[in-house]
């Protein structure tokens, strides 16, 4: 939220300072949105796998494996932004909201990178999946039959962004 905003006119006016510092003539209008580039990381990262042991990290690598990954165009297609595009704070937090708006993404961050002597502003769209399978299961019994209930529904079916129950 706003400390995330923070953060990010913090570091956007440390680019301005470095640009101006630097000789290259960008005005703060003339910068655009460079490459993109999208890094997704599983239900359970890096540093939670090198954290887990036995059993627990057994069943962590299990749930990375068996759950699919968000398709890249699912992702993609929710940026406000292209590549070219006139650099917008703006644009980078409302998508940061589309995203987590999605329901199935975590700890979504939109970070501009270094900017490059033609103005450009790399960025780097990170966010981190979630488990989105959910299961119910029930049992009753009158006096005159049982019933069992099973329910699944997933709300990023195979990785596609639809939700599907059964």
């Amino acid at each position: 939220g706003c400390v995330m905003s923070m953060c990010r006119c913090v570091v956007f006016g440390v680019f301005a300072l470095l640009l101006s510092g630097s000789g290259i003539a960008v005005a703060d209008n003339e910068l655009r949105f460079g490459d993109i580039h999208l890094k997704v990381v599983d239900i359970y990262g890096e540093q939670e796998l090198s954290e887990s042991h036995g059993l627990v990290g057994f069943a962590h690598r299990t749930l990375n494996l068996l759950h699919p990954p968000t398709r890249k165009r699912i992702i993609n297609s929710e940026l406000l932004f292209a590549t070219g595009d006139l650099f917008s704070e703006e644009q980078l937090a409302e998508t940061e909201r589309n995203l987590r708006g999605l329901g199935f993404l975590n700890h979504v961050t939109i970070t501009p990178l270094d900017t490059l002597a033609d103005g450009s502003v790399p960025i780097e769209v990170s966010v981190q999946e979630t488990w989105t399978l959910s299961t119910q299961f029930s049992y009753s019994k009158s006096s005159s039959s049982s019933r069992w209930t099973a329910l699944m529904s997933d709300t990023n079916f195979l990785g596609n962004g639809v939700q599907l129950e059964a």
